[in-house]
């Protein structure tokens, strides 16, 4: 459904990434996908992401066969966000 959709696609302009680009395991758009899925499944706790980093359900749910990210990855991820950023991820899922 968001292939179709293409929310996380959509979600991945909205949040900067300070991360150095040769050192980035993960897209933008995986790491949306990544958080989707577990709040989805009820893994609301970014520490279940490591326990669940190598789960074909969660890789299925990413449409990604490698390694998920971990935690600390997640919450770098999750610390970019402000208020800003809120109001138009907001934007993009409400449309």
């Amino acid at each position: 459904m968001d292939r179709r959709r293409g929310l996380t696609r959509r979600l991945r302009y909205v949040l900067d990434d300070p991360s150095r680009p040769k050192s980035v395991q993960h897209t933008r758009t995986d790491l949306f996908r990544q958080r989707i899925c577990a709040i989805a499944l009820e893994y609301e706790d970014p520490n279940a992401h490591n326990a669940r980093r190598d789960s074909v359900l969660f890789q299925t749910g990413v449409d990604r066969a490698e390694r998920l990210a971990g935690f600390f990855a997640l919450y770098r991820f999750e610390q970019v966000a402000d208020r800003e950023a809120a109001w138009a991820m907001h934007g993009v899922l409400v449309k």
